[in-house]
């Protein structure tokens, strides 16, 4: 279980940073591709917590008598494995490489509000509470911690849809 863990999780990694770290190279920086950039990145990480079902597969091929909570286990190794790496990757590249991105994409999120149509309270409601959270959200304990449980939360759930999927075929295959 854990040389399958450590595998997928392995794949999982290169590809989200690989597509990643790409996409940063490739793209321009700035306002522009930032909504390009967030769709990359959250494609990206789908296609490396697809590697959970890869894993799951190769276990049911591999062990006689795999219980729904192997799976699991193995998922959410894997999905814990490229959290923490995109977590490292995200202060990296915010601190590094980019050390003017979480300001301007701040602003570049407040000028996306104000072009909404919500009506104008609800507007500068949302902005000052978007004030109000600033401080917490520049700190790198919270940049890591956000893009931890993004990467981790999607991967739980492929690991409960995919333990649930290959435990059921199990059943039938008996």
């Amino acid at each position: 279980m854990f040389t399958t863990t450590l595998k997928y999780g392995g794949l999982a990694i290169v590809i989200l940073i690989g597509i990643t770290g790409l996409s940063a190279i490739l793209l321009e920086q700035g306002p522009a591709n930032y909504t390009t950039g967030e769709i990359i990145g959250y494609s990206a990480m789908l296609c490396a917590l697809a590697m959970i079902v890869l894993a799951h597969n190769e276990w049911r091929r591999h062990e006689s008598a795999v219980k729904f909570w192997h799976f699991v286990i193995i998922g959410l190794g894997i999905s814990t494995l490229a959290a923490t790496a995109f977590g490292l990757y995200n202060l990296a590249y915010i601190h590094w490489f980019n050390p003017e991105f979480m300001e301007q994409y701040y602003q570049f999120y407040i000028e996306s509000v104000r072009a909404s149509a919500a009506p104008a309270a609800e507007i500068e409601a949302v902005i000052a509470q978007l004030e109000a959270e600033k401080s917490m959200w520049m700190q790198p304990s919270m940049q890591f911690f956000g893009m931890f449980l993004t990467v981790f939360v999607m991967g739980l759930l492929v690991t409960l849809v995919s333990s649930g999927f290959f435990t059921q075929l199990q059943k039938r295959r008996r």
